[in-house]
């Protein structure tokens, strides 16, 4: 469904959105993250292509991810875009994370067979030193759908761990994906850039009148906006 997402993964391609989506959503508003801490301005846009003037899409991987600096240390940013509910979306963000996880394992393991410098059986068992570091993947599903997610939150919510006695059911607990739905999120003013008017104009989509006292009101912006969707 990739193809779908194009205008979306285009509109989110803009560091300064990519800042103000993790500001608005993780520290509500406080502008805590800069365009200064992304290590590459340009996001990495995940196995699109253009066959016969037609836009293909390999699945399974996410729309967009960036690495993003803090202090000395570093993140991977993974956007993924959903025009539609994912029934197994718990699934595949954990595929997507595992990936990158592993990759950058086998990464660590190439550096050390190069340089040669793994010393003890646990070392080379683990390809690694005991003091190598992986850096974190935060994940968000941006859903542009008009009714409220109702599928999937977390693994639990798919593998009916809650009819296993309560002390498995503890050792199953995944934290809840991430989730921003556009037509719903209330605190829209936490965003600084046009993200904001994007919220406005599609949460208003029911109400003519609304709509275009919004677009009016916000004209200066809407001049200048293709809407993700």
């Amino acid at each position: 469904m990739r193809e779908e997402n194009v205008t979306s993964i285009e509109y989110f391609k803009d560091p300064r959105r990519i800042v103000d989506l993790l500001n608005g959503i993780i520290f509500h508003g406080k502008q805590v993250i800069t365009t200064d801490n992304l290590v590459e301005k340009n996001p990495v846009i995940h196995n699109i292509y253009r066959k016969n003037n037609k836009v293909v899409a390999i699945e399974n991987t996410p729309d967009l991810s960036i690495m993003m600096a803090w202090k000395k240390l570093k993140f991977l940013f993974m956007i993924q875009l959903q025009t539609l509910e994912h029934y197994a979306m718990p699934v595949r963000l954990f595929h997507e994370k595992g990936i990158d996880y592993y990759n950058q394992w086998k990464k660590l393991q190439k550096e050390h067979k190069n340089c040669d410098d793994l010393k003890d059986g646990p070392e080379r068992l683990s390809g690694v030193k005991k003091t190598d570091r992986f850096y974190p993947v935060l994940q968000i599903v941006v859903y542009f759908g008009k009714e409220h997610w109702k599928s999937a939150f977390k693994m639990d919510d798919l593998t009916r761990g809650k009819d296993f006695p309560e002390e498995l059911q503890k050792l199953f607990a995944e934290k809840p994906m991430l989730l921003f739905e556009v037509y719903h999120f209330k605190n829209i003013e936490w965003f600084q850039t046009d993200l904001q008017q994007v919220c406005g104009f599609l949460q208003r989509t029911n109400d003519k009148t609304a709509l275009q006292g919004y677009v009016k009101e916000n004209e200066a912006v809407f001049s200048k906006l293709e809407l993700p969707v």
